[in-house]
């Protein structure tokens, strides 16, 4: 979400440490006749960005998940 976002470089990968987030959950799967775990439908998100698309207010949560649909 944020290029400027501060996190730590992971000491597995020598690479900023980022989180996988489903755009569309996987929890909605019943709803969709083909997988939603694929490529196209994961983001990487810092870990401040990934908590905050799942626990912040809802007016937060719905500014940030615009721009990534969008994107």
């Amino acid at each position: 979400m944020d290029a400027d976002r501060i996190t730590f470089t992971s000491q597995f990968v020598d690479n900023p440490y980022m989180e996988a987030h489903h755009l569309i959950p996987m929890a909605g799967q019943d709803f969709y006749e083909n997988s939603l775990d694929f490529v196209g439908n994961i983001i990487f998100l810092c870990p401040t960005c990934h908590r905050k698309i799942h626990y912040a207010i809802d007016l937060d949560k719905k500014e940030m998940l615009q721009v990534l649909f969008k994107k």
